[in-house]
């Protein structure tokens, strides 16, 4: 699930013009994936279609007419009239014309890549990446006399996990992800290991290693690396790999006098002159090379979070403690063998993590717990790397402070809340004859009406992996259906209703209609990417004749069609995933992630302190509206 959508009016033309040139998304690796397994259903996949011009202006006066006055709606449509007579095609044209340039890839993989995420200056924690709760292995609760610590019990069942599935991918066998029979793209895969988000001023790079063979271990903010796979593949035994963390646990300082981890959670422009003055110590290099071409990161952790409000705080945050926020993959498990993973998000979206964490839990529990008394060899590669020179740490110390700064008033200013709804989960609210998301996206619009008494513009991601180089589309959930629905239900007469009343029948046009359009949207056909697209395009000086933006994308109107007030992202984790969240995208919105089991929904609810939001109260009133739309439609 593609999360931090800025709506791009973040990133201004200037900014756009800056970085003009298109980026290509290959990954740095060999052509061997071109030919494997792993890609041989690629050339099945179908291209991102470019919408008609038509269908999307009219799909855009649909997601802004339950948003603004009937007058700001009647003139912004006068607008798109304009802009179908007079730029609109000629764009639409340079539109298709670029498209048919690009057949190994879509019309938007590359711009999405680069202006959405690379050149971003806003730190990525809290701001970009999400976290994955794991569910927790029940025999660490109860470990023998003989067995490991809870956690390097579970961090080297991990790895192992982890490091079977990384051969797959690396070498091209990992069998082709599909869904309802159908190939999903498997672009994302090749970049799940070794790939790290360089800081590089103004805009970011990716990159990714050619074959890495080992990993980064964070123990109280000092780093270590060791090799998991020899230079024939074969992997390190288990009883290694716990020796192994158990020796970096046993000789890392409790207090460490340095580490730079805080520095991923800062400004992108800010770390990266910190970053590139560090490079010029050699022992700094050798850290950052060892970091940035591990296959992933894995933080032990030496704190046990209380209940999982903290464990979530730990995992989306830490305050910059003992995490690398720039790394693919940075794997989280704490003293009680709880774990999680935090994914910076540039290089693939939700879908790919969740396939990659099912892995790794399901690997993980099916493996025996590891023999503690078992004599083992410490990995002969393992390596402790100091973070610099005393002359280059010494002189960063004022950065550091002010780093450490910026991450509390960050973290203090977040309101972020756990809640598990266990009243009901999928198979009621199918029972219902109403689509389960459609349901919870309703809920979310009743409960902010109830809360704040306007209606909110609203994002859900939906993935189009089902295209080439597919990433997301947005689901504008709020529709004049949806409003209808919410404006019959928040009358005392609409909320006792009953099965056959007004309000229940809106309901179900409104789920109905919603369930339709995210159809649309997965099929690539939904508003806010081909919008964007055609601005850009204009901004870039792509389009012979239109040498200025077209009124249109000055609209008041527009922007607020694109705001993320409800910024909203599932994943489908039955049984492998304990939570799954974010920040909130809008300044005075929420951030909502969910996960749909069949007798529960979990709820991750972010919003900012300094606003009138306040995530706390959203979900306990989110709890009452959905019993109460239960009510409604029970017979």
């Amino acid at each position: 699930a593609e999360l931090m959508v800025r709506g791009l009016l973040s990133i201004g033309s200037r900014t756009l013009a800056k970085h003009a040139r298109l980026v290509s998304i290959a990954p740095r690796r060999s052509n061997h994936f071109d030919n494997s397994p792993m890609m041989s259903r690629q050339k099945e996949m179908p291209r991102l279609p470019v919408p008609k011009l038509e269908d999307t202006m009219g799909k855009f006066l649909q997601v802004l007419e339950p948003l603004v006055r009937p007058k700001e709606y009647l003139d912004t449509m006068k607008t798109v009239d304009q802009f179908l007579t007079k730029e609109g095609p000629i764009i639409q044209k340079a539109l298709l014309d670029w498209d048919s340039k690009l057949p190994q890839t879509s019309y938007i993989a590359a711009w999405w890549e680069k202006y959405i995420y690379l050149a971003d200056r806003s730190p990525v924690c809290i701001n970009s990446n999400p976290f994955f709760g794991l569910v927790p292995d029940p025999r660490l609760a109860s470990p023998s006399g003989d067995s490991h610590s809870p956690q390097v019990d579970r961090a080297a069942r991990i790895t192992i996990a982890i490091s079977e599935f990384a051969q797959k991918v690396l070498k091209g066998e990992f069998e082709p992800v599909t869904e309802k029979g159908k190939p999903m793209c498997m672009f994302q895969y090749p970049r799940i290991f070794g790939t790290t988000r360089v800081p590089k001023a103004g805009c970011d790079e990716l990159v990714t290693a050619e074959a890495p063979r080992h990993i980064a271990v964070l123990r109280n903010g000092q780093l270590w690396s060791f090799d998991i796979f020899d230079k024939s593949g074969r992997e390190l035994e288990p009883e290694s790999i716990a020796s192994t963390l158990n020796k970096i646990i046993t000789d890392t300082p409790e207090d460490p006098a340095f580490s730079p981890c805080v520095f991923t959670s800062e400004n992108r422009d800010t770390w990266a002159a910190v970053r590139s003055s560090m490079l010029q110590d050699p022992v700094s290099a050798e850290a950052y090379k060892a970091l940035d071409s591990a296959l992933f990161v894995l933080s032990l952790d030496s704190e046990v979070p209380r209940v999982f409000n903290d464990v979530a705080s730990s995992l989306l945050h830490n305050r910059g403690v003992n995490r690398w926020f720039d790394k693919s993959l940075n794997v989280i498990v704490f003293p009680d063998g709880n774990a999680g993973v935090n994914m910076e998000h540039s290089w693939g979206d939700g879908h790919t993590g969740v396939i990659f964490s099912s892995h790794a839990v399901e690997r993980a529990q099916s493996l025996p717990v590891l023999n503690g008394s078992a004599a083992a060899p410490v990995a002969p590669t393992l390596r402790s790397l100091p973070w610099g020179s005393n002359d280059t740490l010494s002189g960063l110390r004022p950065k550091l402070q002010d780093a450490v700064k910026h991450i509390n008033e960050l973290v203090d200013n977040l309101e972020m809340q756990v809640f598990k709804f266990c009243s009901f989960g999928q198979s009621e609210i199918k029972k219902l004859k109403v689509g389960p998301d459609a349901f919870l996206q309703l809920a979310y619009q009743v409960t902010f009406r109830r809360l704040h008494h306007f209606t909110p513009c609203a994002y859900e991601s939906c993935n189009t992996m089902n295209f080439l180089h597919g990433r997301t589309e947005t689901i504008r959930s709020v529709t004049s259906a949806s409003t209808r629905f919410v404006d019959s239900f928040e009358t005392p007469a609409g909320r006792r209703g009953g099965n056959n009343s007004e309000a229940a029948k809106l309901l179900r046009q409104a789920a109905d209609f919603h369930s339709s359009w995210a159809k649309e949207c997965k099929n690539g056909l939904g508003v806010d990417r081909h919008m964007w697209a055609m601005k850009l395009l204009v901004e870039e000086g792509h389009v012979p004749g239109v040498s200025a933006v077209p009124e249109l994308f000055k609209d008041p109107n527009y922007a607020a069609a694109r705001k993320n007030t409800l910024s909203t992202s599932q994943v489908n984790a039955k049984g492998v995933m304990s939570g799954f969240g974010f920040g909130p995208v809008d300044p005075q919105g929420y951030g909502i992630g969910y996960m749909i089991s069949n007798k529960t929904v979990t709820f991750c609810l972010s919003s900012w302190r300094d606003s009138d939001r306040d995530a706390k109260v959203f979900g306990r009133e989110l709890f009452k509206v959905l019993e109460e739309m239960r009510e409604l439609l029970r017979d």
